[in-house]
């Protein structure tokens, strides 16, 4: 299975007042705790795209398959960072996850968990779309198949995946996480200062 994964790194970060990407956490950027938590030995493909030169520069610490990807959409629209995303795909894709890169409380166990279940269908034939979850609430990454890149390229400005995900829901499975706090993600400096809370009291996490 050739499975591709779309890091979407071109937030504008409103609500935190600057590049949230590139805020240290700990001692090291956001970004990078997304980066680390994916398993990208079982990637074909990593493709992070973004509207900023920092995290383009970044990116280039990492070894292949991780590639940069830059998007000059001003706005950094979800829609548009899809659809740039999708267009670089390889043609061998046999399905992507989509992947925010501000939560980064991620577990690799999840995602590596999230990916077998997609594979298990993948092997039988079945196309589905395996969503992160917990406690049956759908989360984020969303492992999209093949069959639906179509769709995600045809998504308009202010629609998501989830546009794509609400034509097809007897398709959706879940995939439970580790635990909630893998669905926390950074939008303040509130949020950064909790997630710390939370990193500096690991044993609880």
């Amino acid at each position: 299975m050739f499975l591709s994964a779309i890091v979407m790194a071109c937030g504008k970060g409103e609500r935190f007042g600057s590049n949230k990407l590139m805020a240290k956490l700990k001692g090291k950027e956001l970004i990078r705790y997304t980066l680390d938590a994916l398993p990208a030995e079982l990637f074909s493909e990593i493709l992070v795209i973004t509207k900023y030169k920092e995290i383009l520069d970044l990116v280039t610490e990492y070894p292949a398959p991780f590639f940069g990807i830059y998007t000059d959409d001003p706005e950094g629209g979800q829609d548009a960072t899809i659809r740039c995303g999708v267009r670089n795909l390889s043609s061998n894709s046999d399905g992507c996850m989509f992947i925010a890169a501000d939560q980064p409380l991620k577990q690799k166990s999840s995602l590596q968990k999230q990916i077998a279940l997609y594979q298990q269908y993948f092997q039988k034939g079945e196309e589905h779309f395996v969503a992160l979850s917990f406690q049956g609430k759908k989360g984020n990454p969303v492992i999209f198949p093949k069959s639906s890149y179509k769709e995600l390229l045809e998504i308009t400005d202010g629609q998501t995946g989830s546009t794509v995900l609400r034509a097809h829901p007897d398709a959706l499975v879940l995939s439970e996480a580790c635990c909630a706090a893998e669905m926390m993600d950074i939008d303040s400096l509130e949020d950064l200062r909790e997630v710390e809370r939370i990193l500096l009291q690991k044993d609880g996490f």
